[in-house]
């Protein structure tokens, strides 16, 4: 959260325009592996930048949906392997989404960088083990590999317009976030919080400590655990990230992000509603410790992004910019969320970077 996003308006012009550029010049190859819910999505997504479309999924029934949901150009592939050996000649114009469960995307990125393929978008989490994570980092920066994932706040020109809402009406930047709910898990959702704590804080956590354990109640697999628990984050300056969440309740969560005398809060729908301390009473008394209730406020406004943020990170992989959010801050995002189930499993508080130690080579069943 540096100079680079200081106007938020700017900024969303900049990601517009290197959109519309991207699509005009772009007679490249998109390719999705794993087209379950979330890669349907990315495949109408796709279709939008690409002259042609190669899906891929293990489903069979998947290729009929091809037929009746893409172009006539597109194509279906049951295995990477088949649909790769078709396009070996032309793997430098291929941009790819890997869109499969976390345990699989290690074995898929080194499958298409081997075959040549240079620009890769991967959906959370980077992998499900801290090692496998920074090898697809080290080779992605090795061998030039444009290399990203799929956080999409990243791209929504969010963050920007809340640390500017903060500072306007809310006495500052934000000091602590704590997300709740019922059977979330502290991967699957908590990780877009963490990531979204570290692009609020503009910094890694110091430590995190956790009490927390696996269900086998996964939806996205049998084979895959929710985590139930309390996890805490801690950042420089007293700033703290905290999420709680239960696998007896199926109730939806709520995040709130705490500032000196306001906060913004992330409703179930994904709306932001900003919360304002009474002017007149922080006057009176501004002491930190006089605590008093927050009100709703019609202050702030969401601007949304140009084009969805999907789209624009397919955009900026094809382009030769600086990517917004690299493999490397996604190693960073991941490291964290899965330090907390280091410390859930050791009983002990993790501290960052973590380099060393038993679980850097545990793969853990998340996704």
């Amino acid at each position: 959260s540096g100079s680079a996003w200081a106007d938020p308006k700017s900024l969303l012009r900049k990601l517009s325009l290197v959109q519309i550029m991207s699509i005009k010049n772009s007679n490249e190859i998109g390719l999705l592996v794993g087209a379950g819910s979330m890669g349907k999505r990315h495949a109408k997504i796709l279709i939008q930048k690409y002259p042609q479309v190669i899906v891929v999924d293990r489903d069979l029934a998947i290729g009929d949906w091809v037929k009746l949901e893409l172009r006539d150009q597109d194509k279906y592939f049951q295995t990477l392997e088949s649909a790769l050996t078709g396009t070996t000649e032309s793997s430098s114009q291929i941009t790819a989404i890997i869109a499969t469960q976390g345990p699989s995307h290690f074995p898929i990125f080194n499958q298409l960088v081997d075959a040549g393929v240079k620009r890769i978008l991967c959906e959370k989490p980077l992998a499900n083990s801290i090692d496998h994570a920074q090898q697809m980092v080290d080779r992605a920066e090795r061998e030039n590999v444009r290399f990203s994932v799929g956080m999409q706040r990243r791209r929504s020109g969010l963050v920007p317009q809340l640390l500017v809402a903060a500072e306007k009406y809310l006495g500052g930047r934000p000091v602590g976030m704590v997300g709740h709910g019922g059977a979330h898990c502290l991967i699957t959702t908590g990780m877009h919080w963490i990531d979204l704590a570290i692009d609020i804080f503009g910094e890694a956590p110091v430590a995190v400590s956790a009490v927390a354990e696996p269900d086998m109640i996964n939806p996205r697999g049998k084979d895959l655990e929710m985590w139930a628990g309390v996890a805490g984050w801690s950042f420089s300056g007293g700033r703290y990230l905290s999420l709680t969440y239960s696998n007896l309740s199926s109730v939806e969560g709520m995040l709130h992000i705490y500032c000196p005398t306001g906060r913004l809060d992330v409703a179930p729908n994904g709306e932001f509603l900003m919360y304002q301390r009474n002017a007149d009473q922080i006057q009176n008394d501004p002491r930190i410790t006089r605590v008093g209730e927050a009100f709703i406020s019609t202050e702030f406004h969401i601007i949304d992004p140009p084009s969805h943020p999907t789209l624009l990170a397919l955009s900026e992989l094809d382009s030769n910019d600086k990517l917004l959010y690299s493999s490397k801050d996604a190693l960073i995002s991941l490291t964290a969320a899965l330090g907390a189930l280091c410390s859930a499993q050791s009983n002990t508080s993790v501290k960052f970077p973590l380099t060393e130690g038993k679980y850097l080579r545990k793969e853990w069943a998340v996704s």
